[in-house]
This record gives C-alpha cells, structure tokens and sequence, in this order.
C-alpha cells in the first residue's frame, strides 16, 4: 500500500511539472491508480458476480467482512464466496483465503503488542452484604418518615394504617375465593345429584309407560252379546187368566223348583207385565191347576226352550282406567322433560 502510494504521488508531480498532453496522460494513470488502489481485491460469488472490495478486509472460517465506505460496514458469508474463482482472479495460490483467517489474528497482536487468552476470565461476581444494603435501608424509613408526615397534613391514614387496611382487604378477597369456590363446588355436585334423580325417573316413567302401551295393544275389546242356557223337554201351558199377553221376559228374578219324583222339575217364570202372569211346567208329574190342585183337564204337549241370560264380561272400564293412567303418566314425562332443559 506504501508502494501504490509513492506512484500516485509521482505521476501527481510529472502532471504538475509536465505538458499538457503529459498532464492529460497523468491525470488518466492517476484515476486508473485510485481505482485499483480502491479496489484491490476481487470477490467471486457462487452465482458468478463479482464484488470489489478494498485491500484491507477480515476473514474468518465462516464471514468474510470490509469497509465498503466510513462507517459502513459489509459482511460476505463464506459458504456465498467461490474460494477457489475468488484465488485464481486474484493470482493467489490455493488456499491463501483461508490462511488470512490464521493470520489476521497474530497480526493484529503483534501491531497491538497485547496477549488474549484463549478463554475469556470469568467477570468478578461482588457478593452484597447487609453493609451495602444499608444505604437502601435508611432511604427507605426517611421515605416512610416523610410520607407520614405528609399524611398527617393532609389528613390521610398512617402508613401502618394502610398496610393493615391492604392486609384485611386481602384476607377479605381470599376468604370470598375460598368461600365462592365451596359454593360452586356444593352447586356441582347438588346438579349432579339432580340430574341422576331426574334420569331414574325418566327411565321409571319410561318403564311404566312402555308396559302400559303395550297392555293395551296387545289386549282386544270382548264381544258384548249375553250368553245363555237352553232347557228343553216337554210342557203344558196353563193360562192364569182366560186371555194372556204375549210372554216377555222381565226383570223379576225366575225361581226353579222341583215336585215329584224322578227327572222332573217346575219353573215359574213371569212373563208380560202388570197383572198378567204366567208359568211354565217342565215334565210336571200330574196337571196342577191355579191354585195347586191336580185337574184333570190337558193341553197341548210340545218343546219347550228356556233362555236364562247373564251380562257378558266387558273389560271397556279397565281399559279406560288404564288409558288414563297412560296419559297420567305422559304428562308427567312431560314436566320432567321440561325440567331437564332448564
């Protein structure tokens, strides 16, 4: 650098002292000079560009950085640099890059004539002692000395006052956690205890409704007609009264009776209404007239069929009975249903 230096001064000189043409020829040697002197180094890149960089740069085994202007600084990574384009275009032999990054160092000691260790010392830790903490301390009661003056005047609470008034309000807001967390933690398990109830009686109601339905459909509704016995065997009809109505039956109960011996019984049986009555003999042993006594007279023989009705078995009441119950116990489903959803 030295050397670059006393030519530029010398083709300053020849300028100044020469020709014009001379002068011309300088001035274009001296631009060319300051340029190279510039840029004394060539950096090729990976991509194939290339950056001029000034004589004077530092490398390392990862950054290459440089000067680019006062103050302005600008750092090359080296896995970006073509190590190899970047010796060739610069003449340098294989490896000498590198070699900078190994005596950049030692050149920087003997320029400075310092030593560095290899490992930094560790910095000196200062332990803090209650000496040290005093300082702090009388800072601190001069402050509390001050505020309570101050307090005084301007008639607020003492600041052991307000201390005890933070310490209340505190336990105050911890007791009212504790106390909310309790509270949500009882509410939890009450919900939870109502809902299991809630879910047994939807699963009960289910139940009852499910076997009462299926009672009902499988159950039919009885025929309504009356049953009745026929008794058949051979009559004589005698008349209490010379004209009889047309026998009816009515709602006087018959009473069945038996006379003589053998297979042989008496019905009376009312028939009509009002004052007309009547009787039927099933296989009398002799004729008996109105009033008991044997007769001798006869009438016409023939079949005689007897018809004893009773009331049929209809279960419409039980079935009514267990419709309502159905529909008792779907309304009750139905409140609990709405009570779910709340």
């Amino acid at each position: 650098m030295p050397g670059k230096l006393k030519v530029l001064e010398t083709l300053y000189r020849a300028g100044r002292d020469g020709s014009k043409i001379w002068r011309i020829v300088a001035a274009i040697l001296l631009l060319c000079a300051m340029s190279i002197a510039a840029s004394a180094y060539t950096v090729v890149m990976r991509g194939g560009r290339r950056i001029e960089i000034p004589e004077s740069f530092i490398v390392t085994r990862a950054t290459l950085s440089y000067e680019a202007a006062p103050g302005i600084g600008v750092t090359l990574q080296m896995s970006t640099i073509d190590i190899p384009a970047t010796e060739r275009i610069n003449s340098e032999p294989a490896g000498s890059l590198l070699q900078r990054a190994g005596e950049q160092p030692a050149a920087a000691l003997r320029e400075t004539g310092t030593t560095i260790s290899a490992a930094p010392s560790p910095r000196p830790r200062r332990t803090i002692t209650n000496r040290d903490l005093e300082a702090a301390r009388r800072a601190r009661e001069k402050s509390e000395v001050a505020y309570e003056r101050r307090a005084k005047e301007l008639g607020l609470p003492s600041l052991e006052d307000a201390r005890r008034r933070s310490d209340d309000e505190s336990r105050r807001l911890k007791e009212n956690a504790r106390l909310s967390e309790e509270s949500e933690a009882q509410a939890e398990v009450y919900w939870r205890g109502r809902a299991a109830e809630l879910r047994t009686e939807f699963a009960a109601l289910d139940a009852q409704i499910n076997y009462l339905r299926n009672h009902l459909a499988q159950s039919s509704r009885p025929l309504t007609i009356s049953s009745y016995t026929t008794v058949a065997g051979v009559w004589r009809l005698f008349p209490i009264r010379r004209r009889m109505p047309a026998p009816y039956i009515t709602h006087g109960p018959p009473l069945f009776g038996s006379t003589g011996t053998g297979a042989q019984a008496v019905a009376v049986i009312g028939f009509g209404g009002g004052s007309s009555r009547s009787q039927v003999l099933v296989n009398p042993a002799s004729p008996v007239d109105i009033y008991g006594r044997q007769s001798a007279s006869s009438g016409p023989w023939g079949i005689a069929p007897f018809f004893a009705g009773y009331p049929a078995d209809d279960s419409s009441y039980e079935r009514s009975v267990l419709v309502t119950r159905l529909r008792e116990l779907e309304s009750v489903r139905a409140g609990l249903d709405a009570r779910w959803r709340l």
